[in-house]
């Protein structure tokens, strides 16, 4: 399945392997720190006295990714990178233990820089580097790197930024010297600033016989306000939330934008499988960065903080000593140094004071690594989707438990203690969960803490231990006797080829389910065969992945052989193993045969037991959009419609909604509008009936595809109104998860105003999209703004404000014009072509054409869509500067340029090529100039016929054609009149305004204009 491909978050290097541009996307909090660092740097450039920085916060604050913000400035920005070198040491400095090691640290850091701008340099200093590193015995060797260094910015004459991370470890690691000598080239070379981060206020910053003494200006990180962990969480693509959404997540990880950055990465998922399979990879994926936090504390201060990790909640000293067993008095001073390092919070004052962890994910963390049985797990993830979502998407996802858990056992205990913990959740919960329901159970016999042992395996993700443990245990068992021991024998068996499967030894996992079949196909106990049902979707999932289609393809029949529909096999277990291998064929793009499996599920379960089917409809449908099969989308959103438009199931409203989602999307893309604008109705209704079954940015979505498409079918007056309802529905408030649709549905309005010729409304509508949505960072926003700003730009020119449409292109270009989002450029594009008209229309020809020779050189450098538009654009403006230049001769090659690029077969073409010369002659183009073109190529004058009798009736031509083409000849010839005083009218207009303007101005007396 195609997937949109988002650039790589680095959680612990930010810029390894990044380009400056992904850096600059993705930095969108820390705007105010990052400001004051770039203007120290910007004073130190004219200063003879350097001001240097140090910027404090503890691990996963953001500093780092400060520092490559501050690097892809000063080498993107034009007006730095001409003045400065970033260098940029390595994070973990443990080279440096001398003055000389830092210099030959910098160097090295200075040649890489520079390799690509000035690679003769960059090779001078490589070598230079190897020569000092071999001469290391000799005592001038810091004294050669640092002038190397010096003399290499003075050749480039260029500022070089020095940046170093961890200053606290450097200092406590190099000798006495390195202070002072450090000290001593900051202060005495102005072409040096160094831009340190630490962890904390280490002491030799407050000794004022140290060497660092009041060396830096201190400039702290503090945690992130719940604005900027959402701006972050938007950007990380954790899902869209609103802020107060995010509020548990700002608490839970103590506003520290690595935690967050973590935690977004599985948190949007619904389903409590992926959740728990999420939570568990987070754990296992990042176990040494929560290991080392705690392993960094001394031993007395750890146990008393992984006390207060367990009790997991607002704590007295009394009761974290009694967890810690230790004493108050001891306990309290612990505390007291875990909230002064801010690992502690603190709440209350004297005797009522409650302390607990700053970052809730490592309370997580600890309880999840402590209470390993699967129950303790379930209680603990139910407690932990308490803190992160609402209410109504607990319903959505605890509804679905006895659907999606192969232990259903461990659920329902696991649940139970939830209860216990919390009783207000018991109505959340599904009654199945809470009762018997005659589904399998765990069999009680000798091989119980076998089956478990490769169970707790398999859950930490230990699938070699799970085959180890399987094939220990079948070894001792070659002939299992009774049907306990056969049940556990293939119970390991599948389970074995399950974490084969994980580790994509795809072979192995199909031989082993296929000794599981060989084995138990035969036997008819239903607790076995639902087990051999399972063992067959593993075998064939494993055969499509490992391309083997001809042994999935028999894997598939047979399964369907030995169980039919009617099969009395409890099928619980076979329906969440087949849904497991659906989506995971997906994710590996197997989109075909996931659908075989999503059509089995849906004629094999009835949707009265699972309710999930609907579900399983909109997974086809968008499957099917995503593999290009619209038609076979729109049919499969149009049965989910027609079979649960009725059923009163939560997911069945929610993929109704979904449906008509899809379906109006696709229909638009087919060029439907009439569907795609009435299913965006129906959807509405939809949420004016339960607003809680759509995510707001789905419901705004399908508010941005029916403005379109009003747009499209020239609905101009409705698309306004749809996109009124869009800004009084979510409103522009930075609070709202859904301001890029906001933004596009205001920029859609100008769009529709300026179709309308009311071009003040257009401008006005282009302003507050540029107000209050020009500074923010993501691409879907800037897809907004560029297209206000266009719009803004066209309605400019339409009102004769050439120098403001000039100066609102420019303003575009400046800021959007290195973008790589294919709207944005196209945008961009389309603005440059305005402003090379509006240079001609204000008679400055020569950069009208050096501007379409820049747009030309830009289309043959880049990718461009829809190039031969531009590129008759910019014919049709060349023809604007040769009239205006009245160069006869170059008037013709333009026109025949325009021309050859149009398909007369395509009324949308011949549409253009009328508006156009209508234009042309309109501006005053002589219309001798488009009889002789088109009397170069006779097949053209041909097909346009009616144009070519209207220009010759222009010119007073005797033209002899038939009646219709005569009628319709005078039809054009109107159009022309009318265009030509509609130009004639709004210069008038343009000039009056101008003159109210210079009246205006020159009431102004002296005094005041002094004032």
């Amino acid at each position: 399945m195609n997937k949109v491909h988002r650039p790589n978050i680095r959680k612990f290097n930010p810029g390894l392997f990044q380009t400056d541009r992904e850096v600059i996307s993705q930095f969108v909090v820390r705007q105010v720190e990052f400001n004051t660092v770039l203007e120290i740097v910007r004073e130190n450039l004219d200063s003879p006295s350097c001001q240097h920085t140090l910027v404090i916060a503890p691990r996963g604050r953001g500093k780092t990714m400060l520092l490559a913000r501050l690097a892809a400035e000063c080498r993107t920005n034009e007006k730095y990178s001409r003045r400065i070198v970033p260098v940029r040491l390595m994070e973990e400095c443990y080279e440096i233990f001398t003055l000389a090691d830092f210099w030959l640290e910098a160097l090295n850091g200075l040649a890489k820089e520079i390799t690509a701008s000035d690679p003769e340099t960059s090779l001078e200093l490589k070598k230079a580097h190897a020569e000092f590193k071999s001469r290391w015995r000799e005592r001038d060797i810091a004294y050669s790197a640092r002038a190397a260094v010096l003399d290499t910015a003075e050749r480039l004459d260029k500022h070089l930024v020095l940046m170093v991370e961890n200053l606290q470890s450097l200092v406590d690691d190099v000798d006495d010297d390195f202070g002072w000598g450090l000290r001593h080239a900051l202060q005495t070379e102005p072409r040096l600033t160094l831009v340190a981060t630490a962890t904390s206020r280490f002491r030799a910053l407050g000794d004022v016989e140290h060497a660092f003494f009041e060396l830096f200006r201190p400039i702290h990180l503090d945690p992130l306000d719940s604005k900027s962990c959402h701006r972050l969480w938007h950007e990380l693509g954790g899902g869209k939330r609103s802020e107060t959404e995010i509020e548990p997540v700002r608490i839970l990880t103590g506003g520290s934008p690595r935690l967050i950055a973590i935690i977004a990465s599985f948190a949007s998922h619904f389903s409590l499988d992926r959740l728990l399979d999420e939570l568990v990879d987070l754990i296992d994926s990042h176990t040494e960065y929560f290991r080392g936090h705690l392993d960094g504390m001394p031993k007395t201060e750890r146990r008393v903080y992984l006390a207060l990790a367990d009790l997991w909640q607002p704590s007295t000293t009394g009761e974290v000593a009694a967890r810690a067993s230790l004493g108050i008095r001891t306990v309290s001073t612990m505390l007291g140094r875990l909230a002064d390092r801010g690992a502690v919070l603190v709440d209350g004052t004297g005797g009522k004071r409650e302390y607990s962890a700053a970052e809730g994910l490592y309370c997580i963390y600890y309880k999840l690594r402590r209470d390993q049985g699967a129950a303790q797990i379930v209680r603990d993830l139910i407690r932990f989707m308490r803190l992160v979502f609402t209410e109504h998407e607990q319903k959505e996802v605890l509804g679905t438990l006895h659907l999606k858990s192969p232990m259903h056992h461990a659920l329902r205990h696991g649940v139970r203690l939830a209860i216990a913990d919390q009783p207000d959740i018991a109505d959340l919960i599904p009654r199945e969960l809470l009762t018997d329901d005659g589904l399998p159970r765990p069999t009680e016999t000798g091989g119980t803490s076998a089956i478990d042992g490769v169970e707790t395996a398999f859950k930490e993700l230990d699938f070699e231990k799970v085959v180890q443990l399987a094939d220990e245990f079948l070894e001792d068992q070659k002939d299992p006797s009774g049907p306990d021991e056969e049940l556990i024998a293939l119970r390991m068996l599948v389970r074995k080829a399950q974490a084969l499967q994980k580790s994509t030894d795809f072979q192995a996992a199909a031989e082993t389910c296929r000794v599981a079949v060989r084995r138990f196909s035969k036997n008819s106990d239903p607790e076995i065969q639902s087990h051999v049902a399972i063992a067959r979707i593993v075998k064939f999932a494993s055969e499509v992945k490992e391309g083997n289609s001809e042994a999935a393809n028999e894997t598939f029949r047979e399964f369907r052989d030995q169980f039919p529909a009617e099969a009395s096999v409890p099928m619980r277990f076979v329906a969440q193993e087949m849904l497991r291998a659906a989506l995971n064929l997906l994710d590996a793009s197997q989109s075909e045969e996931a659908m075989r499996i999503f059509d089995e599920f849906i004629s094999r379960f009835p949707p009265s037991d699972y309710p999930v089917i609907a579900a399983i409809y909109i997974l086809k449908a968008f499957t099917h959009r995503q593999a290009g099969l619209l038609e076979d989308a729109i049919s499969t959103c149009n049965q989910t419609i027609a079979q649960f438009k009725d059923d009163l199931e939560t997911v069945a409203r929610m993929s109704v909604a979904y449906a008509l989602m899809i379906k109006a999307d696709t229909s638009a893309r087919l060029g439907r509008s009439v569907d795609a604008i009435e299913s965006c109705e129906k959807m509405a209704a939809c949420l004016k009936r339960d607003p809680k079954i759509v995510r707001p940015d789905d419901f705004a979505f399908a508010m941005s595809v029916k403005v379109s498409e009003l747009i499209r079918t020239e609905r101009y007056a409705e698309a306004i109104a749809a996109c009124d309802e869009v800004f009084t529905h979510f409103g522009a408030d930075a609070n709202n998860s859904v301001r890029s649709r906001v933004a596009s549905a205001l920029s859609n309005k100008a769009v529709a105003l300026l179709h309308m010729e009311k071009y003040p409304d257009a401008i006005a509508a282009c302003d507050v999209v540029e107000r209050e949505f020009g500074t923010e960072t993501a691409d879907s926003f800037h897809v907004a703004v560029s297209t206000a700003l266009c719009g803004k730009a066209d309605a400019q020119i339409l009102s004769f404000k050439f120098e403001e449409a000039i100066g609102t292109c420019e303003a575009l270009n400046r800021r959007f014009g290195s973008s790589d989002n294919p709207h944005v450029l196209w945008k961009v594009i389309g603005a440059s072509v305005l402003q090379a008209s509006a240079l001609a229309d204000t008679g400055r020809t020569n950069s009208a054409l050096r501007k379409c020779d820049d747009i030309e050189g830009i289309l043959s450098r880049r990718h461009v869509q829809r190039q031969n538009f531009v590129l008759r654009r910019l014919s049709w403006v060349r023809l604007k500067a040769y009239t205006v230049l009245e160069n006869h001769a170059f008037e013709k090659i333009a026109l025949h340029s325009a021309l050859s690029k149009y398909d007369l077969n395509d009324d949308d073409d011949v549409q253009e090529l009328l508006h156009f010369t209508v234009d042309a002659i309109a501006g005053g183009t002589p219309e001798r100039c488009f009889l002789e073109v088109f009397a170069d190529d006779q097949n053209r004058s041909e097909r346009l016929a009616p144009i070519l009798v209207a220009l010759k009736r222009r010119v007073d031509q005797t033209v002899r054609a038939p009646v219709e083409i005569v009628a319709i000849a005078d039809g054009i010839q109107k159009i022309i009149e009318d265009r030509r005083n509609e130009i004639l009218e709004r210069k008038l207009n343009s000039i009056d305004s101008l003159r109210q303007n210079d009246v205006a101005t020159s009431r102004i007396s002296p005094a005041s204009s002094a004032t």
